[in-house]
Parts: C-alpha cells; sequence; structure tokens
C-alpha cells in the first residue's frame, strides 16, 4: 500500500531535475532577459546618477577641570550639542536657505580618552558648508567648555579664600598643630588642581577622508548584475509557474 501511494504521489507530483529548471528558463527566456534589462539599465541609472561622498571630522579633544573631571565634562559636552546646538543648527539653515541640511552628524567619543568626534558624509560640492558648520561647532564647543571651567575655576578659588582665612585664624591660635597642617595641605591640593587645570583644544575642524565612504559605482554595477541576473531567473520560474496554474484551472473546467 506504501509503494503504490508513493507511486501515485510521484505521478501527480513529478520530481523536478536540474534540466527541467533549465528548460523553464529557456521557455521563459524573453521574460528573463526582458528582467534582467529592465534592472541592469534602472541600476546604471541609480550608479551615475550616485553621488561620491566623503567624510568629514572634527576632533575635540576635552579640557580636565580638576574639580569634576573630563568624563563628566565630556557628558555635559555631548548633551548640549545633541539636545540644543545641533537642532539649532538644522533650524537655522532651514530658515535661511528654505531647505533642510545636506548632510547629517554623528556624534561619538573616543573608547580611552576624553575625545569627540563629529562626523558628517556629504559629497564635495557641500565642502564649503561642511567646513563652515564644523567651524561654527567647534568654536562653540570652546565657549561651552570655558564657561564651565570659569564656573569650576571660581568654586576652587572659593574655596581657596575660605581655607586660607581659617589658616590665618589658627595661626593665631597656640596649639593648633594638627588642624592647621590639614588646612595647609587642603590649600595645597587646591592650589595644585587650580595649576592643573588644561582647557580643551580643537585638533581638527571637517578633515575630509582620504577614501570615499559612499558605494562606488563600479560596486553598484556589480550588485546590480548580480540582482539582475537573479530576478530575471525568478521572473521566468514565475511566468511558468503562472501558465502551468492557468492551464490546470482550465483543465479542470474541461
Amino acid at each position: 500500500m506504501v509503494e503504490q501511494r508513493d507511486a501515485a504521489n510521484q505521478e501527480q507530483y513529478p520530481e523536478t531535475s536540474l534540466v527541467d529548471l533549465a528548460k523553464i528558463v529557456v521557455r521563459r527566456r524573453r521574460i528573463v532577459y526582458g528582467t534582467f534589462c529592465l534592472i541592469f539599465v534602472a541600476g546604471l541609472v541609480l550608479a551615475l546618477l550616485s553621488e561620491t561622498k566623503f567624510r568629514y571630522t572634527t576632533i575635540y579633544s576635552v579640557g580636565q577641570p580638576e574639580e569634576v573631571g573630563s568624563k563628566e565634562l565630556l557628558d555635559v559636552l555631548i548633551s548640549d550639542l545633541e539636545n540644543r546646538l545641533l537642532p539649532q543648527i538644522k533650524e537655522g539653515f532651514r530658515e535661511e536657505n528654505g531647505h533642510k541640511l545636506p548632510f547629517d552628524f554623528s556624534v561619538k567619543t573616543s573608547a580611552h580618552s576624553s575625545v569627540l568626534i563629529i562626523d558628517s558624509d556629504a559629497n564635495q560640492a557641500h565642502s564649503s558648508v561642511v567646513r563652515d558648520v564644523h567651524k561654527s561647532i567647534a568654536q562653540e564647543l570652546r565657549e561651552r567648555e570655558e564657561r564651565f571651567l570659569s564656573l569650576a575655576k571660581a568654586q576652587l578659588e572659593s574655596r581657596l579664600e575660605g581655607i586660607n582665612a581659617l589658616i590665618d585664624r589658627l595661626q593665631e591660635i597656640d596649639d593648633s598643630g594638627l588642624p592647621l597642617a590639614d588646612a595647609l595641605a587642603n590649600r595645597t591640593e587646591i592650589q595644585v588642581k587650580l595649576s592643573s587645570e588644561r582647557a580643551g583644544e580643537v585638533i581638527a575642524v571637517a578633515r575630509e577622508s582620504l577614501d570615499k565612504v559612499s558605494g562606488s559605482r563600479a560596486m553598484i554595477g556589480v550588485i546590480t548584475v548580480m540582482f539582475a541576473f537573479v530576478m530575471g531567473i525568478l521572473a521566468g520560474f514565475l511566468a511558468e509557474f503562472v501558465v502551468n496554474v492557468r492551464e490546470s484551472l482550465q483543465s479542470g473546467r474541461e
């Protein structure tokens, strides 16, 4: 019974070999060729119209305020950059030129140092705009950091004035050896912090990459040929399937 059932299934659903698949492609070659040519031409037009983009990078080394630390200052600058400065730049450019900024921003940090990296991918026709915008960003970061460092310095100087006043009072007391020593140590520590604070530095402004970041036209052409070939074969199989279904429906009606 099982053998009879398998034989009946094979008669009803015959196996398809590679030769049968090749015959389908040959039989539907017009559809295969047409689909291939259509996709190839579309890909060729896309490759010719595609813009060549380069990456423009601005690198800013964050300062070292001893009162809060570079990591905290870096977080403040990133938050201010993403939530205030970049949206203002995009909105201002749209209002002034009537269209959106032709590139976007990618903000990241270095893994092992307090370095802020801002990337923009744009074609060379917009290189001057990228440089102007990145220059304004670097200047704004520097000014924002200077305000932050000024506040931290003011806090340290205020603490130093308080410790100096305490030292003056302790020096008037005869038995003030240990408190006076602690106050002197605290004053020295604050003075070291004030002298070791380092402002930020702009390392690069809109530095253009040597290599293209967008897909080359040759790569687009290769991918287009491969995709057109696959879609042409699938279109041939789909056409064969539609014809077989139609013939089956017609034979069933008869």
